[in-house]
C-alpha cells in the first residue's frame, strides 16, 4: 500500500491508468476536464483502490472506472462514461448539477 500526493494530476483521454489496489491518490488541486476521456482501473479485478479529489462534488466526462473507491474526497460525477463496477462514491450518467424544469406554455393569443 502506497499513498501519493499530488498537487494536480492530468490525465490522457482513452489512455488506460492502472493504479495498485490498496493504494490511495490523493489530488490536492483539481480543474474540471483534468480526467475527461481516461480509463482508470484498479489492477486487481474486485479490489479497489482509494482516489481523492477535493472539494464536495467534481464532474468528469466520458471516463471509465473499475474498482475505485473515492469515498475519502469528492463525490465523483460522471457525465457519459463507463461504469464497470466496483467504484465508490462515484455517480454514473449525471447531468454535473444542471437541473431541468419543463413546462406548458397554455397561453392563447
Amino acid at each position: 500500500m502506497a499513498t501519493r500526493n499530488y498537487n494536480r494530476l492530468t490525465l490522457t483521454s482513452g489512455q488506460t491508468y492502472l493504479q495498485p489496489n490498496a493504494d490511495t491518490i490523493n489530488v490536492l488541486n483539481y480543474t474540471s476536464g483534468d480526467f475527461d476521456g481516461a480509463i482508470i482501473r484498479s489492477d486487481s479485478a474486485g479490489n479497489a483502490f482509494n482516489l481523492n479529489l477535493p472539494g464536495t462534488t467534481v464532474t468528469v466526462r466520458s471516463v471509465t472506472f473499475k474498482d475505485t473507491d473515492a469515498s475519502g474526497g469528492a463525490k465523483i460525477l460522471v457525465i457519459g462514461g463507463t461504469d464497470e463496477g466496483g467504484n465508490i462514491n462515484i455517480e454514473f450518467g449525471a447531468l454535473g448539477g444542471m437541473h431541468f424544469r419543463i413546462w406548458e406554455d397554455d397561453d392563447e393569443e
